[in-house]
């Protein structure tokens, strides 16, 4: 094997290493102003329970002791349909680069169901949430618990059960994905460089065979 060829090999090595790299997103809600442009808001349809119910300022949590987020997936009560389930969608490409998602739920309600799904629609997951040990005196739910899936096949998102609406605080979200990583220049330039010396060698070698 020539060197142009042992150099292309390596630079084919270092861009598939590239490739394997993964991701991980987390998302927090303190301060709470701007989430929207951040991944959560970006890739999904979620909503500030207050902002889409009352339209309130963005950057109103719905009380002064909350931290999270108050969860919607923007279906007011205004709206036909089932206003009191969560729903939430994750962006096609996002979705399917998901490899693993977590959350910590805070429940107002004695208890609420959460499911994830993936890409296809198929139950990835199911876990009861339990009410909050307290409430604030502004009736915000104190006390999280943390609620985590894996999917080969990408992560569609997750829907919480009837009346979570206004009842569901989500915060410390962190996904995971698996991409395809842009190689970093020094791989580029191996590659070109390695391209490049395997056209002149072949160039070299049918000029040879011409004349031969």
């Amino acid at each position: 094997m020539n060197a142009a060829m042992k150099l292309l090999l390596a630079a084919t090595a270092l861009t598939a290493a590239a490739n394997a790299q993964a991701a991980t997103y987390a998302e927090g809600f303190a301060p709470f102003d701007g989430w929207k442009t951040r991944w959560f808001g970006a890739q999904s349809n979620a909503q500030n329970y207050y902002v889409s119910e009352y339209g309130d300022d963005p950057a109103y949590q719905g009380a002064p002791d909350v931290e999270g987020l108050w969860l919607s997936d923007g279906d007011s009560y205004r709206d036909p349909g089932d206003y009191s389930t969560i729903d939430i969608r994750f962006s096609d490409d996002f979705a399917a680069s998901l490899t693993s998602f977590s959350m910590d739920v805070a429940s107002a309600l004695s208890s609420v169901g959460v499911t994830f799904f993936d890409r296809a629609g198929a139950a990835i997951g199911t876990f009861t949430v339990s009410q909050s040990p307290q409430q604030s005196a502004y009736f915000t739910p104190i006390g999280y618990q943390n609620v985590a899936v894996t999917s080969a096949n990408g992560i569609g998102g997750f829907s919480f059960a009837t009346l979570a609406q206004g009842n569901v605080v989500v915060d410390n979200l962190v996904a995971e994905t698996a991409v395809a990583a842009i190689p970093e220049p020094a791989t580029w330039g191996l590659m070109i460089l390695g391209f490049g010396m395997a056209g002149a060698s072949m160039r070299r070698r049918s000029v040879a065979v011409r004349f031969a």
